[in-house]
């Protein structure tokens, strides 16, 4: 009897495993194919304009950057048109980085008094919206995102050479 409830046990054990196996290959996490806008603003520090922010757009003629970078008043965001290519970089890291799993992040450290921040939103392809935010908590591969949106984002905004030499 007893050596009949393991055999039963393991069949039916065996038969979930198979079942979770079949059903992970057959639903397929979705992927950012394109970008329709995305907005990413993050802090760090309180100071005058201490925050940056990007904001990408599809538009008829291509895709364009709105940035404000850290330290700069909002008289001082500029936009420029930016490269298919640095459009699919963008959608690389997203979806290397598995950034669709973000979406519904909204957490913060309220122990911290003095840090932080982040905002994240994406309307991608016709199905996907992510929405997520931090303070002092940021999802699972975030740091590598946003390193890569600062390195090919920052390239376009063009300083006053003057100002800043």
């Amino acid at each position: 009897m007893k050596k009949n409830i393991i055999i039963i046990a393991s069949i039916v054990i065996l038969l979930i495993l198979m079942g979770v196996m079949l059903v992970s290959s057959i639903v397929k996490i979705k992927k950012v194919t394109g970008i329709k806008r995305l907005y990413f603003t993050y802090t760090n520090g309180y100071s005058a304009y201490s925050y940056t922010r990007y904001e990408i757009e599809k538009r008829e003629d291509g895709y364009y950057v709105k940035i404000k970078p850290d330290g700069m008043p909002e008289e001082e965001m500029q936009e420029a048109k930016m490269s298919n290519d640095d459009i699919e970089k963008i959608i690389q890291v997203l979806n290397e980085n598995k950034a669709i799993k973000w979406d519904g992040f909204h957490d913060s450290d309220k122990y911290v008094l003095d840090g932080d921040s982040f905002s994240f939103s994406l309307t991608a392809n016709d199905d996907i919206d992510i929405s997520a935010s931090g303070y002092m908590r940021w999802p699972k591969n975030y740091g590598i995102v946003e390193s890569t949106l600062v390195e090919i984002l920052d390239a376009y905004y063009k300083y006053d050479s003057r100002v800043y030499e």
